[in-house]
């Protein structure tokens, strides 16, 4: 938490995205490949079950 933390701050103050600090950080590298950083900063992962939610409020997200 502390570390992300530190780098979520530093992606504020410097302008870098969180992801390019994440993988110049030697305790973050030695865990996760930039593959996988790829795949954790991929927002489709997040956002995958919208059309879900969409269909259990009985929402139509095409119509607008």
């Amino acid at each position: 938490y502390e570390l992300v933390k530190s780098l979520a701050q530093a992606a504020l103050d410097t302008g870098v995205h969180l992801r390019d600090l994440a993988a110049q950080d030697a305790r973050i590298a030695e865990h996760l490949d930039p593959t996988t950083l790829d795949a954790l900063f991929d927002p489709a992962f997040y956002l995958r079950n919208i059309p879900v939610a969409y269909r259990r409020l009985d929402l139509d997200p095409s119509r607008s």
